[in-house]
């Protein structure tokens, strides 16, 4: 993170963090350095008290203080779909570079220490506990959607279904009425603007995913298969940068998993 940006972030969260009524607090560059610093780091805890000359349990305060101004401030304005000459951009640089005008979207599980309460629903397919961030990102890898907090265990599917995406795509509020005209040597198909996923989606108009029954698949079925592979590169190249950039998704998270909030710093990256 460069000075400029950091002090931009300062300046932007300066409102948002609350100040101890009864003693002097620490400056806002004081707390949102520590924050990020831990976001930044695979250290523990420990190690960023005598770094920056805090208390442990003050590392805890910053850094959830911070990630809740974080949502309240900016997740708004850095984390929302894309409108008009943005979208269109979009659209465009996913057709350049991958032959699918759309966006994308998939899931990572970010690891955690398993809750005392029910924490058999938390434990995934993969053996180790988590929560599921669902996410959606456009063809420079910017995350235009999140949806995080569902336990480790549920589907990818059910997530998905009870997220507020799929609500806004049922009801024709997810993308606006744009559709492009492509030509195939037997037909024209009037295609709509859609996401792109993987098999364990239902298919639907404002949704692409593969087609299944791999053996059994028409040479044109086998190349959809393969483009649309080749658009989900992006996203898995998105949650590579977001983990790259923020060591604390590399290890098991020490928050609860009722501070969910703590979470959506990943977003901005």
């Amino acid at each position: 993170m460069t000075r400029e940006t950091f002090y931009f972030l300062c300046q932007e969260l300066q409102e948002s963090l609350p100040n101890v009524p009864f003693r002097e607090g620490l400056d806002i560059d004081h707390k949102v350095a520590v924050a990020v610093y831990w976001l930044t780091s695979s250290a523990e805890s420990r190690a960023f008290a005598n770094l920056f000359g805090v208390g442990k349990s003050t590392v805890w305060k910053c850094l959830r203080d911070v990630c809740e101004a974080l949502t309240v401030t900016m997740m708004l304005n850095y984390v929302k779909f894309p409108k008009e000459d943005d979208l269109k951009a979009g659209l465009d640089g996913f057709e350049s570079a991958w032959g699918f005008p759309n966006c994308d979207l998939d899931w990572t599980s970010i690891p955690i220490i398993g809750p005392v309460h029910v924490h058999g629903d938390y434990r995934n397919r993969k053996g180790f506990y988590s929560i599921i961030l669902q996410a959606v990102c456009d063809h420079k890898c910017i995350f235009s959607d999140i949806n995080i907090g569902w336990p480790g265990r549920v589907h990818d599917a059910r997530v998905f279904g009870f997220s507020e995406l799929f609500h806004k795509g049922e009801n024709n509020h997810l993308f606006p009425k744009w559709q492009r005209k492509l030509t195939t040597p037997d037909k024209e198909i009037i295609m709509p603007i859609t996401l792109v996923a993987n098999a364990v989606h239902p298919l639907k108009p404002w949704l692409l995913k593969p087609y299944t029954n791999q053996a059994n698949l028409t040479p044109p079925q086998r190349q959809f298969n393969y483009r649309l592979s080749r658009a989900r590169l992006t996203i898995e190249n998105a949650f590579g940068r977001l983990k790259g950039r923020w060591l604390c998704l590399q290890k098991r998270l020490d928050v609860s998993v009722d501070s969910r909030d703590d979470l959506c710093i990943v977003a901005y990256s």
